[in-house]
């Protein structure tokens, strides 16, 4: 275990005292601690959700593609933020106090009975509004052959489900908790995978709910994870957190407040105890980190950016969402994020956070948490060479920067 103490050089450098532990149990909890690390910093370039819990950084795609025949889009009703509760009508609960440490948030679609002739659905899409905009690009799931996700129906409800536009036959949904795997070469058509807006569907019709029904939806993914994922850069999830009852005005619950957030000295820390050990898998999970510190310092938000110093000095927001770094669109108004701008932290309170219905979280700076970033340049830079990943970082004066060298 590193302890860290400076300065110790004559000259007031920065050095670092190691003192090796020795007993089985601190040598245990050790790499077990890293390698809980490293399953953090993989976790987003491992999967790909469409939906996990309300909010979470892992999610792709937005619920926000109302379809239907003429006059019939008010039939359908979305709750993403849903508590499972099997004893409830609609499968969600309303109980301030309950705790749901196996699913989480659940998502709810809730279709009223469908008239004759008529037909409605939702699709989840990127970018928001994509089905009334048409612009922005989608997803490249190039080497996904299946969309998995976890279902129920309270009242064994009736649907159809897609991506990229192309729909399974007609389900019929069990009341417990079942998971389905739909392989993409068993939709209606083949979806160019290259470039998906649409990357989960849902819909039902006349025929199908004449007495309406409800469907709860959980870890909606593809598998395997896109090709171009894999590499996909983001901070480690700070926090677990568990399935409460959202919230629209304060106080907020500590696991609705806190479901996405990443802090920079959390994710600094990480680094260096990542270096500390020095395996291959840390070295490489050391550089994620580093170099979505390095994204996350020249693509600052539109919508919300830090001043600059009059040198022109930039800094790091105190929390970022985790999952992608950047959005992966230009956001909708009146979001004001650019395609490429870093993910700030937050969570879902329309009323709260009117109008935008999205609050922001540690979106402000200190220099004590820049400081942990500081800390990781000088940290890498003071390794014994044989020590140090294949990149070299150091930062000046003025703005915190990262530069890698694979020569």
């Amino acid at each position: 275990m590193l302890i860290r103490q400076w300065p110790h050089g004559k000259k007031g450098d920065v050095r670092w005292r190691i003192r090796l532990l020795q007993t089985p149990q601190e040598l245990s909890l050790i790499y077990k601690t890293r390698n809980q690390l490293n399953q953090r910093v993989a976790a987003n370039q491992i999967s790909f959700y469409i939906y996990l819990d309300q909010d979470s950084g892992f999610h792709h795609g937005f619920p926000s593609g109302f379809f239907g025949s003429p006059g019939n889009l008010g039939t359908i009703h979305i709750d993403t933020g849903c508590i499972d509760d099997p004893n409830v009508a609609n499968g969600c609960s309303t109980n301030p106090d309950i705790l749901d440490r196996v699913h989480g948030t659940v998502m709810r679609i809730a279709f009223d009975p469908q008239t004759p002739g008529k037909f409605v659905g939702v699709n989840i899409e990127e970018p928001e509004n994509w089905g009334v905009l048409q612009t922005g690009r989608g997803y490249d799931l190039r080497g996904v052959t299946k969309v998995i996700f976890d279902v129920r129906s309270p009242d064994g409800a009736t649907i159809q489900v897609g991506v990229g536009g192309c729909n399974t036959a007609f389900l019929t949904i069990p009341a417990t908790w079942t998971t389905m795997t739909i392989g993409l070469n068993a939709l209606s058509c083949t979806p160019d995978l290259s470039n998906v807006h649409i990357v989960f569907a849902v819909g039902t019709n006349d025929m199908h709910a004449p007495r309406g029904g409800t469907v709860l939806f959980d870890n909606i993914r593809f598998d395997p994870v896109p090709t171009s994922q894999q590499a996909a850069l983001g901070f480690p999830l700070g926090n677990q957190t568990f399935g409460v009852l959202p919230q629209q005005n304060v106080p907020i619950p500590p696991d609705q407040l806190l479901r996405n957030l990443t802090t920079i000295y959390e994710s600094g820390l990480s680094l260096q105890a990542l270096l500390a050990r020095g395996t291959a898998e840390d070295l490489a999970h050391a550089r994620v980190i580093a170099d979505t510190f390095d994204d996350a310092l020249h693509h600052d938000s539109h919508g919300d950016p830090l001043p600059s110093a009059p040198d022109g000095s930039v800094g790091l927001h105190n929390g970022y969402d985790n999952g992608d770094i950047a959005l992966f669109n230009t956001q909708s108004p009146p979001k004001l994020g650019q395609a490429g701008d870093v993910r700030l932290a937050g969570f879902t309170a329309t009323q709260l956070c009117s109008p935008s219905g999205f609050c922001l979280v540690l979106d402000d700076t200190t220099g004590g948490n820049n400081a942990f970033a500081i800390l990781d340049v000088h940290f890498i830079s003071s390794l014994p060479v044989r020590q140090q990943p294949v990149c070299k970082a150091w930062a000046d004066t003025r703005p915190v920067r990262s530069i890698w060298d694979v020569s």
